[in-house]
């Protein structure tokens, strides 16, 4: 537990003490470039964005049509 928080008390000043260099061109620039992690990164955007349509669709009247 005391190592938990003396690790949580050193991100924090390292923190405070250093600007923030995250940003998108961070990210971006540390992607990785190989084939097998290019094909990864387009399926897992892939089914984000499947699961992302499917979530916002609306769904179909459900109503019996012989009453």
């Amino acid at each position: 537990m005391s190592t938990l928080v003396t690790s949580l008390a050193l991100i924090q000043q390292s923190k405070s003490t250093q600007p923030s260099n995250f940003s998108l061109k961070m990210i971006l620039a540390n992607v990785p470039h190989d084939p097998a992690s290019i094909v990864a990164l387009v399926l897992c955007v892939g089914v984000v964005a499947v699961v992302l349509w499917a979530g916002h669709r609306k769904p179909k009247d459900e109503s019996p049509e012989g009453q």
